[in-house]
């Protein structure tokens, strides 16, 4: 009775760390899969962040500006430089005389325009430290004027003035860029220092400085319109979540991508998502400019990108990851219930076999008591008196089964073990076949159970035998 009440025990204790354990298992594993959501949310975002910055960055670099804007103006200088080359060659035929030939070159070259007629072409001397304008085709008055004016010191990076930093390439290259800050005029009026690119070539003969530039604000939309294209191409878990841009300025919140929703790009935000996204900009300026805001259904991630007045952020449902935390804990209690069989079933195994051995020794207690009646009444009572010799043996079967049950009751704890630590994967995929890796190792733990009765029953026969004799 003592075993079987043993057994009983272990096995209810057994259960009890089971179930406690699988408590345990899906409070570590919801934690970790949102903890593993979050992180996938940032990634995501700092590879959005760096396309913008990438893109972005090629605006500032001189050399980019140079290969995207100079084959256009190289061209605009050629044309220019032709139409000089004609002049030339009409003064040295004498069809012209040089200031008759420099003259119409001048008022030729005034009438160039590209850009739908925002470009255009001007000329300076090569006189250092200031150069001379000879012709500036929409501001006359600059003709024939020194260019020392303290306005002109704009050419980025060195604050020199622009039109002697030009002198200065041509001379030491032939032909160079200059780049620059200068005003320009829209509808809405005059913008200042929007950078500017130019483009110089000396005409040696006549030691005439040939220049052409371009507005390359240009290029800030064009890298704006190459992240757009980028990150639209982008899907986050498979398109369940979704990545968007923001602009930043409170008064007027505009959504420039959305990959879920595209009906809401390039749309002033209104009603409840401009109180969404603006608690987003609120929890930036709190948070160093990114964080993880969580204010909404959502679990979500935003970084603020300042250049362009951009916030990147990525978000996915939190009913997603529910259910994806859901798929998981049934993995869980599948194992868990199928573990609980197993020890149930190594229970009742245990049980059984116990009773046979009561049987059996039942059996040999009832054929000695049958042989003592034909026996002398001494002889009665030296086997009474001899019976509670055999108590030591009684004891340590007992002790064997329950050292027995411990062993196996450990034995399907470590299982168990086994068994939840190849459960620990956020790939719904590795569930598929879910119940047929639970039936091989249910399988396995049962054999097991079973290798460690045979190895612990001829021990307990042993005992038996000792006690009953062969």
């Amino acid at each position: 009775m003592a075993v079987i009440l043993a057994v009983i025990f272990i096995v209810s204790f057994s259960i009890y760390t089971i179930i406690k354990k699988g408590y345990e298992d899906v409070a570590y594993y919801r934690t970790a899969e949102i903890n593993r959501v979050k992180q996938s949310l940032k990634e995501y975002v700092d590879i959005v962040y760096d396309t913008v910055e990438a893109n972005h960055k090629n605006i500032r670099d001189k050399a980019y500006l140079e290969r995207q804007y100079g084959p256009r103006m190289q061209s605009v200088i050629d044309i220019a430089e032709t139409l000089i080359q004609t002049k030339v060659d009409a003064f040295k035929n004498g069809t012209l005389s040089l200031e008759e030939a420099q003259s119409q070159a001048l008022s030729d070259i005034k009438k160039i325009r590209y850009d739908n007629g925002k470009s255009y072409v001007w000329i300076t001397d090569t006189r250092l430290p200031y150069p001379k304008m000879l012709m500036h085709p929409t501001l006359p008055s600059m003709d024939n004027q020194i260019l020392d004016d303290p306005k002109y010191n704009c050419a980025s990076g060195i604050e020199q003035n622009r039109f002697s930093a030009a002198v200065e390439i041509c001379q030491a290259h032939g032909k160079g860029f200059v780049d620059y800050l200068w005003p320009k005029a829209t509808q809405d009026g005059v913008i200042p220092d929007v950078p500017k690119l130019a483009y110089m070539r000396l005409f040696e003969e006549w030691q005439w400085t040939v220049s052409t530039a371009v507005y390359v604000d240009e290029a800030i939309q064009e890298a704006i319109d190459k992240s757009k294209i980028d990150i639209e191409r982008m899907k986050y878990n498979n398109g369940v979540g979704y990545l968007w841009v923001n602009s930043v300025r409170n008064s007027n919140l505009q959504m420039i991508v959305h990959t879920k929703n595209y009906s809401l790009e390039n749309q002033i935000l209104t009603g409840v998502l401009k109180k969404k996204f603006a608690s987003f900009i609120v929890f930036c300026d709190k948070n160093n400019g990114s964080g993880h805001p969580d204010v909404y259904d959502e679990l979500s991630y935003v970084k603020i990108y300042k250049p362009l007045n951009w916030m990147v952020g990525a978000a996915l449902s939190k009913e997603s990851v529910e259910q994806n935390i859901a798929t998981h804990v049934e993995y869980i209690h599948k194992q868990n219930n199928l573990l609980i069989l197993s020890i149930i079933i190594a229970a009742v195994l245990i049980i059984l076999l116990f009773i046979g051995f009561i049987y059996i020794k039942s059996r040999f207690f009832s054929k000695k008591d049958t042989q003592q009646e034909t026996f002398t009444r001494p002889v009665t009572v030296v086997q009474t008196e001899q019976r509670p010799q055999h108590a030591p043996n009684d004891m340590l079967l007992t002790q064997d089964c329950v050292k027995m049950v411990q062993e196996i009751s450990k034995t399907l704890i470590a299982e168990h073990a086994k068994l939840l630590a190849t459960g620990f994967t956020p790939q719904a995929q590795q569930i598929e076949n879910t119940t047929d890796i639970l039936t091989r190792k249910s399988q396995q733990t049962i054999a097991k159970v079973k290798n460690q009765v045979q190895e612990t029953s001829p021990k307990m026969m042993g005992n038996l035998e000792n006690m009953f004799g062969k």
